[in-house]
């Protein structure tokens, strides 16, 4: 938080969930399960080494704390249904 009251956003560590998947060596749709659910705390310490490999400190309390969505960008825009 700043000194305003305003929330601090920190940077996203990913682009998408499929880049965290990577970094994180598990399947897809491990990590996007994560958007409904909530990420698991047994993730938490991997994902904290992944995103400081890419130059992002997260402290465990911050990502007990945060969604999927806060941690890596929303993934390939859908396509439109109608043609």
């Amino acid at each position: 938080m700043t000194d305003d009251g305003a929330m601090q956003t920190e940077p996203r560590p990913w682009d998408s969930p499929k880049a965290m998947a990577a970094d994180l060596g598990v399947p897809y749709p491990t990590v996007s399960s994560w958007g409904p659910r909530g990420i698991p705390a047994v993730r938490w310490r991997e994902i904290a080494d992944a995103a400081a490999r890419r130059g992002v400190t997260l402290s465990l309390d911050q990502i007990a704390t945060m969604k999927l969505s806060d941690l890596a960008g929303p993934g390939p825009a859908k396509k439109d249904q109608a043609a």
